[in-house]
């Protein structure tokens, strides 16, 4: 993700990165069909899509993201002065709560729940992104979906056993995952 300009607008966009397989542009095609048709307070907000003329780059336009991840934030900008406050850290993980509360009631479960899907557009808002790997309730309203597309090894440790060997998921899954970050933001430790 980076932050640009968009017809006028501070805005934050989602891209693949160049060296990555050509396939990978579908992960992105994946996000935009679920988000188009998401829409919540603590969900990161679609304002559109950039196509090339090949349909090979594509790139999904949302709202400005300030501070980045939660990951960012808490691992990669040590050097900084920390922008959020202890007492601040408990508020945005219930708008995370809230956000994963949706999805559930929407027949949705977000499978890949990690800091890095936690985008701090200030120091007090969180949203919830990459919602490319979402697992659908089954048209009888059983959990009984299959399993999603595979998630990558590089967010095992905030998954549970079940999605990491890419079977069925339940809310309880997106639970486990939140718990990982909720540990994460309050020791500033990664799982």
């Amino acid at each position: 993700m980076c932050n640009l300009m968009w017809d006028g607008q501070l805005v934050t966009i989602r891209q693949v990165k160049e060296d990555t397989d050509p396939a990978a542009g579908d992960i992105l095609f994946t996000e935009h069909e679920h988000v188009s048709h998401l829409r919540h307070a603590h969900l990161l907000l679609l304002l559109g899509v950039s196509l090339s003329e090949s349909l090979e780059n594509v790139r999904l336009v949302y709202e400005r993201v300030h501070l980045g991840s939660l990951y960012t934030v808490l691992h990669t900008r040590r050097w900084e002065p920390h922008p959020l406050r202890t007492d601040t850290i408990p508020q945005l993980l219930l708008q995370v709560c809230d956000a994963v509360i949706y999805l559930h009631s929407r027949g949705y479960i977000h499978r890949s729940l990690t800091s890095h899907a936690v985008q701090l557009v200030s120091p007090t808002v969180a949203k919830l992104s990459n919602l490319e790997y979402l697992q659908e309730r089954a048209e009888d309203g059983r959990w009984s979906g299959g399993p999603g597309l595979p998630i990558p090894h590089q967010l095992y440790n905030w998954l549970p056993p079940e999605v990491i060997r890419n079977q069925r998921a339940t809310p309880s899954s997106d639970l486990y995952s939140f718990c990982t970050v909720l540990q994460e933001a309050l020791t500033g430790r990664e799982t």
